[in-house]
């Protein structure tokens, strides 16, 4: 397991570092765009360190508080379709993960539920290229949670999950207590709200207002979570569901492994095994590529988008020991400044760089580094004076990212004539008659590939 520090209440804390996939279908990048998209998730994803504070768990390592820190390492674009219209989920991760023998089983529960894994009832369901998407990322990324973002609500349900390693969620920007509560049924917490002889105690001013399981989780409080850290059955949560201090404290204790269950006893009587995430970065679960020295870096032939060059090509390199023989990926990402995505810059920026070398072909520069090209293209320059936005990487795996994000200039193409004082502003006088770039974006990627000897 990884540790890592965060600086929290000008102290230094101990925090676990839990790594994220997430997945979001292609029509909702193509409806709010990739940048939108993109930026939300991980802030989404990031916010739900604020319910998994130690001050709020209760979590203890080594006798000392430990916080939990979610991590986006990859999010997958699927194609948000099924090879079969009778399936009971779409591209949902736990098939893929099963068959490669990542995790042993999703979830058990009964009074005799063996150790075996149910039905693989939604195997016919996941089609070709997303079974390829997902299973590029098993063997990338190291997850140790995945995180599935719908379209839109199913039903009345903002979220839902299973005890294995994966969640979902109506769509990416859902509130981040959505994640949060989601998130926490993995652990094998229970809903609190509508339980059977619990009427009203999830209501404002009642015992349990303010908990993540009734529903949402109030910030301002700090009683997130209930229960006791030494007994499944104690605390003020039980007889209506386990003690969720309990199954925190009870889950990070345990050993990561695909093959040996946490099992539990829960209030009912039932056992409960939970299988297929764990609790931290390089746990041994999720595989992933030695960092080593490998390192990812982004280069620009310019930083500046003019009337003359409405285009920039921007260069991901990955290199360093066995860069071109493992699959590594890192996230490109943009972020609308003063110039706006859509506006001033083509979207679709924002991707999951891969490079996978068991496809057969191979991106190389002349040193034998992978690489991947990007084309940034403009739209509408016709304004006065400058404006920017930023470019960056972010999330990569099996390897290090170095360079520092950098700022892009937009240059507007039109001249002021002393009608106002033109800098960072959308208007102007006169005008040079700039170029229509519209037509570019449908140049916005560009690869270049050479057969790897």
């Amino acid at each position: 397991m990884a540790a890592a520090t965060l600086v929290a209440s000008n102290a230094v804390m101990a925090t676990t570092v839990i790594d994220v996939n997430v997945m979001v279908p292609k029509s909702i990048v193509d409806q709010d765009g990739a940048e939108k998209v993109f930026n939300t998730i991980h802030q989404r994803v990031s916010a739900m360190d604020d319910y998994y504070t130690s001050q709020r768990t209760g979590i203890i390592k080594n006798g000392n508080p430990e916080n939990l820190h979610f991590e986006v390492k990859q999010i997958l674009v699927m194609s948000d379709t099924v090879l079969n219209p009778t399936c009971k989920s779409d591209y949902g991760p736990a098939t893929v993960l099963l068959n490669e023998k990542v995790i042993a089983v999703r979830d058990s529960y009964g009074p005799n539920f063996g150790i075996k894994a149910p039905p693989l009832w939604d195997g016919i369901c996941n089609n070709e290229q997303d079974i390829q998407d997902l299973t590029f990322s098993v063997h990338s990324s190291g997850a140790d949670m995945w995180i599935t973002t719908k379209g839109e609500r199913d039903g009345k349900y903002d979220g839902m999950a299973s005890a294995g390693p994966d969640f979902w969620v109506s769509r990416y920007d859902t509130s981040a207590d959505t994640y949060a509560h989601e998130a926490f049924h993995l652990f094998g917490a229970e809903d609190l709200y509508n339980r059977k002889g619990a009427e009203g105690f999830c209501d404002q001013g009642g015992i349990w207002a303010g908990r993540l399981m009734c529903g949402y989780g109030d910030l301002t409080k700090n009683n997130m979570f209930g229960g006791s850290p030494t007994a499944i059955d104690q605390g003020d949560i039980y007889p209506y569901g386990p003690s969720e201090k309990y199954l925190l404290q009870n889950f990070y204790n345990n050993p990561d492994s695909p093959d040996a269950a946490r099992i539990l006893t829960m209030p009912d009587g039932n056992l409960r095994a939970y299988y297929g995430w764990t609790k931290g970065t390089g746990a041994g679960v999720m595989p992933s590529a030695d960092v080593a020295d490998r390192t990812f870096t982004m280069k620009v032939d310019s930083t500046t988008l003019t009337n003359a060059k409405p285009y920039i090509d921007v260069t991901i390199t990955a290199s360093g020991t066995d860069a071109a023989s493992k699959r590594l990926s890192v996230e490109l990402y943009s972020k609308s400044g003063s110039a706006v995505v859509g506006q001033h810059y083509n979207d679709g920026i924002s991707q999951l760089v891969r490079f996978d070398p068991t496809t057969g072909q191979t991106a190389l520069d002349a040193a034998g580094n992978p690489t991947y090209t990007v084309r940034v293209s403009a739209r509408d320059l016709a304004f006065v004076g400058a404006k920017s936005f930023t470019l960056g990487l972010r999330s990569g795996t099996g390897g290090n990212v170095i360079t520092q994000p950098m700022a892009i200039t937009v240059q507007g193409a039109n001249t002021d004539n002393g009608g106002n004082g033109g800098g960072d502003n959308g208007g102007g006088g006169g005008s040079t008659g700039p170029i229509s770039l519209l037509a570019l974006v449908l140049c916005g990627l560009v690869r270049r590939l050479k057969m790897s000897l």
